[in-house]
């Protein structure tokens, strides 16, 4: 018994039959990429947990020395405001205390007083009748 033979596809057919075999490849690419790019991210964010574990490490212990000097004038220098309550303790190991408080947005007021002081009245407007 003979089979009839298998109807031809179509241009259009073989057309999308194609495209659909490129675009699973292209999602096999898109995901090798996207495994070395998640592991070099790992291996940067590792690196610099190290290194600045290395650096604060060294801070601590040596709290007078060169280095820690030049590490926490780059501390004042790049860390943003709100991220400097995270360097507190290398802050307080090597700077005067009132520095590191003023950095850590720490610093008291002079006296309680000063802090409710109504601001003087405005020049030329008359003041409100009781």
């Amino acid at each position: 018994m003979l089979q009839a033979p298998m109807p031809r596809r179509t241009d259009d057919e073989i057309r999308t039959a194609y495209i659909e075999r490129i675009e699973k490849l292209q999602q096999k690419v898109r995901r090798i990429d996207k495994r070395t790019a998640n592991q070099a991210r790992r291996e940067r964010n590792h690196r610099l947990i190290v290194g600045g574990t290395l650096a604060e490490t060294h801070v601590l212990k040596n709290p007078r020395s060169e280095y820690a000097r030049i590490h926490v004038g780059l501390l004042k220098q790049y860390a943003r405001p709100e991220d400097r309550h995270l360097f507190a303790d290398l802050f307080r190991a090597v700077l005067p205390a009132a520095e590191a408080d003023a950095l850590l947005g720490e610093v008291p007021l002079s006296t309680e007083a000063e802090s409710f002081e109504t601001p003087p009245p405005a020049a030329n407007v008359p003041e409100a009748a009781e």
